[in-house]
């Protein structure tokens, strides 16, 4: 089938919308990308997670278990027209199947945020019915913890980390129920992970076929500490972080204005910062999308 979203159609209207599932409705507004309107109400920029409950890979419906799948801003690389004619294929995680899909028009803002796309009408199911896959710190390492509803021939699950979600490699495997239709919990101690971690679980069935799930991604806090010196009277901002890269940090209210910005040069993640000119009150130091509150006496 073939949807259509014409330049300045309400996005909130049923008809301008690609209804694909009862939790993916794929819709886009006047400007920025397209959007799942039924999870969210907008095109999320900042994160670039839109659509919500899909990831797109290049390739076709017959080889979509072997594929590597990302989220739509960084398959279309930052640029929808590119992949205008291009066959693709859109994995929606909840339901985890798999639909062919072409984009065969894109529009930019001053056109009012159209564009159109072909689809297939018999998605495919994959063997294995994922429920979760998470990650969570434990000391100094990441626990790896993922469930299934129910499984199909299943021999595996490998393990696979990167450190920039393009170039994966795997960490070790976890023996597969094989066949099963009541929930299963699985997890993995990653014993050394990096700054910055992307997993993926590859699923391999006993004859050799192989599918992905969708990317869990964790990064270590940059903030290890903040200590206000001397007490009660603090006048400085004792700051220890756990890795440093060219940046720089901010101190800023609580109604989020910047009160002192601060260069970080590689190399130096422990100093000390004045803070005696702040009045008493709420304060955050920014660290790029990372804050963490203090409050000065």
């Amino acid at each position: 089938m073939t949807f259509t979203k014409a330049g300045f159609a309400d996005p909130t209207l049923a008809a301008n919308q690609d209804r694909i599932t009862s939790s993916t409705w794929i819709t886009r507004a006047s400007t920025e990308g397209i959007f799942n309107i039924a999870m969210e109400s907008d095109y999320n920029k900042p994160i670039h997670t839109s659509p919500l409950n899909t990831e797109w890979a290049t390739g076709t419906l017959a080889n979509y278990a072997s594929l590597t799948y990302r989220s739509w801003y960084l398959w279309a690389n930052t640029n929808p027209n590119t992949t205008v004619g291009v066959q693709a294929v859109l994995h929606l995680i909840a339901e985890n199947i798999y639909i062919g899909i072409t984009f065969t028009a894109w529009g930019g803002a001053s056109a009012g945020g159209s564009f159109s796309y072909q689809r297939t009408t018999a998605p495919i199911a994959a063997p294995v019915k994922l429920v979760s896959f998470s990650a969570t710190k434990k000391d100094n390492k990441l626990q790896l913890n993922w469930k299934t509803a129910s499984e199909e021939n299943t021999s595996n699950f490998s393990i696979e980390r990167s450190s920039d979600g393009k170039l994966f490699s795997s960490i070790g495997t976890i023996q597969a129920a094989g066949n099963s239709n009541s929930e299963k919990t699985y997890s993995f101690i990653d014993v050394n992970p990096s700054p910055s971690n992307f997993y993926r679980l590859k699923t391999i069935d006993n004859n050799g076929t192989f599918n992905y799930s969708s990317i869990v991604a964790y990064k270590f806090g940059k903030i290890k500490s903040l200590e206000l010196f001397p007490i009660p009277a603090a006048s400085v901002l004792r700051i220890q972080l756990n890795a440093l890269h060219q940046t720089s940090l901010q101190i800023v209210d609580i109604g989020g204005r910047i009160l002192k910005t601060k260069p970080l040069a590689e190399g130096n993640n422990a100093f000390n910062l004045a803070i005696d000119d702040l009045k008493p009150g709420t304060y955050f130091l920014r660290i790029g999308d990372e804050s963490k509150m203090f409050i000065k006496e």
